[in-house]
């Protein structure tokens, strides 16, 4: 979506560039039809990267709570493991200590997914705060071109 956004950005540009100037003073005579028509399609793009966004955080969110569930199913599993060999071999201390290993494995494993969850939505916003603000930056570049006096 940002490619077709720069090239809205783009087209504005060239209309500023392209736009007659008023004798004597600093301003421009611009094509309002073309200019209001590329500002409501960058409108109409703006909202895409929002829902961008929010899909990147629904992604975070859902991989988050994956890892919980598999942290969870393998701390079940230690736990099971743990009884089953207390029960088969009286061993208590290693069935306790197998148990101790899944789970710290099982916390690891989830902190990882979160830890890689979490850069990879921080990654992605702030790849898309900075389209998002050189976009308007553009825009707002050319409307104050077109403000000018």
């Amino acid at each position: 979506m940002s490619a077709e956004i720069m090239q809205l950005v783009d087209d504005f540009e060239q209309i500023v560039n392209a736009a007659v100037r008023v004798p004597m003073t600093a301003r421009v005579m611009l094509d309002e039809r073309r200019c209001l028509d590329l500002l409501d399609q960058m409108r109409v793009l703006v909202p895409e990267e929002i829902r961008q966004a929010r899909r990147i955080q629904q992604d975070r969110e859902r991989t988050l709570q994956e890892a919980l569930e598999q942290s969870e199913k393998l701390t079940r599993q230690a736990e099971d493991r743990a009884e089953r060999l207390m029960r088969e071999n009286g061993l208590l201390r290693q069935a306790e200590q197998a148990a101790a290993e899944r789970a710290m494995a099982a916390q690891q494993q989830a902190r990882q997914r979160r830890e890689g969850a979490d850069q990879y939505a921080a990654d992605m916003l702030t790849r898309l705060a900075h389209l998002v603000a050189y976009d308007v930056q553009e825009v707002e570049g050319g409307l104050e071109s077109i403000g000018e006096e």
